[in-house]
C-alpha cells in the first residue's frame, strides 16, 4: 500500500534533515501536532483546488520552462486566487527536473525550513513535489504555517532564485576536513546560506520584526499586518528606491501630513518628526537639518519618497535584495509600556 505523498514527505523531512536541525522550544508533541495540522490543511486546499487560506500561505515554483533555463514563482495568501507576488528569473544553465527539484528541496526544506521550525520562529514549511500517482509536478507548492509565515514566505521568495547553484557537501562526505556532525548530510552547504529575514527576528521577546517588503514594479507589498495593494509601484531612480509616501508611512507605523501649498511631507512617529520637501534634498529630523542624495518627487499623482532616508529617520533598517529587486524594511520591536 502506497503512503500519502504529503505524509511520506513530512516523515522524510524529519528523518533526512534532523542532523542539521537546531534545538526547538516546542515540545515534540506540539511539533507533531503542528505538522499534522499543516498536513490536514494542505489536503483540504488540494482537494478544493485552492492555493491558500488565512492560516496557510503558499509559494509555487513553476518548472515548466526549465528547458528554457527559466523558473517562475508565485505567492498566495489569505485565500486569494490572485498572487500577491510573482516573478520569472533566469537559471545559470538548463537543469533536468530531478536536479532542479533536489536543489530546491535541499535549500527550502534542508536549510530554510529547519531555521524557521526552530525557536523563536516556530513556523513550518513543507512542499509537494509529486502527484498522488507519483508523477512529477511541474508546479511545486511550498506551504507555510505558523506565527512567522509572512517572513518565511519572504525568505523563500528572496532565496529561491539563487538556490539552484548552491554547492553542498556530497552525501558520503566524511574525511578529516568534514565538519563534525554533518557526515552524510544532504543539505550542508559548502558556503553558509544567508537568511536575512530570519536574522531580523532576534531571540527573546524583544528584537526586530519585518515591517514591510516592497518589490520594484509590483503594487503588492507584504507588511506585518498582511498584504496590501497600492495604486502605484516602487521604482529605482538615481540608484535609490522610491516608494509611495502613504504606504511607507503606514508600514512604519507613522502618521503623515501633506501640505499642498508648501509641498512638504511631514512624518511623525512617537517623538520623531521628519519633514521632506518635494524637489529638495534637504530635510529635517526633529528640526535638525540633514541632506539626502536624492529628492522626493511626485509621480503618477503620488508623492514618492526615497525609502532609505525615511526608514532610517524613523528608526528602521533597510535592506536591498538585488536578486529579487526587493526592499526589506526592518523595525525594532517595542515592548508594551516602552
Amino acid at each position: 500500500m502506497r503512503k500519502n505523498p504529503i505524509v511520506a514527505l513530512l516523515l522524510t523531512i524529519a528523518l533526512l534533515f534532523a542532523v542539521v536541525a537546531p534545538a526547538m522550544a516546542r515540545t515534540p508533541e506540539e511539533t507533531l501536532n503542528d505538522a499534522q495540522y499543516l498536513h490536514d490543511q494542505i489536503n483540504l486546499l488540494e482537494t478544493a483546488g485552492q492555493t491558500s487560506n488565512n492560516e496557510v500561505y503558499s509559494l509555487w515554483v513553476d518548472f515548466s520552462t526549465l528547458s528554457n533555463a527559466n523558473v517562475a514563482m508565485s505567492v498566495y495568501k489569505d485565500g486569494s486566487t490572485i498572487p500577491t507576488n510573482n516573478t520569472i528569473f533566469p537559471l545559470s544553465k538548463v537543469f533536468t527536473w530531478k536536479d532542479a527539484e533536489q536543489q530546491l528541496v535541499k535549500f527550502a526544506l534542508g536549510n530554510i525550513a529547519n531555521r524557521y521550525r526552530a525557536e523563536p520562529l516556530n513556523t513550518d514549511i513543507t512542499c509537494i513535489t509529486y502527484f498522488p500517482d507519483f508523477s512529477q509536478r511541474d508546479s511545486i507548492p511550498f506551504y507555510v504555517y505558523g506565527q512567522h509565515k509572512t517572513e518565511a514566505i519572504a525568505e523563500l521568495y528572496s532565496g529561491i532564485p539563487t538556490c539552484f547553484d548552491i554547492a553542498y557537501y556530497p552525501p558520503n562526505y566524511d574525511d578529516d576536513s568534514s565538519p563534525s556532525g554533518f557526515s552524510g548530510s544532504m543539505s550542508k552547504p559548502i558556503t553558509p546560506i544567508e537568511t536575512p529575514v530570519a536574522d531580523s527576528i532576534k531571540e527573546g521577546t524583544s528584537g526586530q520584526v519585518m515591517s514591510a517588503i516592497f518589490a520594484i514594479g509590483n503594487t503588492s507589498i507584504t507588511t506585518s499586518a498582511g498584504t496590501v495593494t497600492m495604486d502605484v509601484a516602487p521604482y529605482v531612480k538615481d540608484n535609490r528606491t522610491y516608494v509611495p509616501m502613504r504606504y511607507l508611512a503606514e508600514a512604519l507605523g507613522a502618521e503623515v501630513v501633506w501640505d499642498q501649498t508648501a509641498q512638504t511631507v511631514t512624518l511623525s512617529k512617537g517623538d520623531t518628526i521628519v519633514i521632506f520637501t518635494i524637489g529638495s534634498t534637504a530635510y529635517t529630523v526633529n528640526s535638525k537639518s540633514a541632506v539626502a542624495d536624492v529628492a522626493p518627487e511626485i509621480a503618477s499623482d503620488r508623492t514618492m519618497l526615497p525609502a532609505r532616508y525615511v526608514a532610517e529617520a524613523l528608526g528602521s533598517e533597510i535592506k536591498w535584495d538585488e536578486v529579487t529587486q526587493q526592499v526589506l524594511i526592518i523595525t525594532p520591536e517595542i515592548e508594551p509600556g516602552d
